[in-house]
């Protein structure tokens, strides 16, 4: 009985982005690590400075897969309450919050859910695009299987990279 609540909670934010006229298009990226070349044990190993790394945000050698086409529904601000691995607090820094789903109906081939790190590339005009980084998933909800808010930080360096997000955008996952 209690996972009906989280799942119409969730039926009801997928119904009110895909179709709330505030929402945006957007394309979502996967970040996939570029090989390294090298010799000895940590030859095919992604790494920073010779050890290996712990996650993708670590990695400064990328490239972007595209993943599907979505839409985005910015809700509000969050307010930076994150704890830092030694249980010291960190300065807020406020950061957009947003509601992201796939434009494909959920069990199909195409569909996805964003998941940490992945590129939100939101399409505003024709030549407008504002590039962001999910740094993370908040909940309101802590009822599996959860509700999901995504909190985006600006990536301006990638409009700069436009090579990758222009060869993905108007092609589908398959390609």
């Amino acid at each position: 009985m209690l996972p009906n609540v989280p799942n119409q909670i969730s039926n009801a934010s997928r119904n009110v982005t895909l179709r709330n006229p505030n929402s945006s298009a957007c394309a979502v990226f996967r970040k996939v690590l570029m090989p390294r070349v090298g010799e000895g044990e940590f030859a095919e190993i992604s790494t920073l400075g010779g050890i290996g790394v712990l996650s993708t945000e670590d990695e400064s050698e990328f490239d972007l897969d595209f993943v599907g086409e979505g839409k985005i529904l910015f809700t509000g601000v969050f307010p930076g309450s994150s704890m830092v691995e030694r249980n010291d607090g960190t300065v807020p820094i406020p950061q957009p919050e947003a509601l992201i789903e796939s434009v494909a109906e959920p069990g199909t081939e195409d569909y996805f859910v964003p998941i940490r790190n992945d590129i939100v590339v939101v399409l505003i005009g024709e030549n407008v695009r504002l590039p962001y980084e999910i740094a993370d998933i908040a909940s309101n909800v802590n009822i599996a299987p959860y509700t999901r808010r995504f909190i985006l930080n600006p990536r301006d360096d990638l409009n700069f990279q436009d090579d990758n997000i222009e060869e993905g955008l108007g092609r589908t996952p398959q390609e």
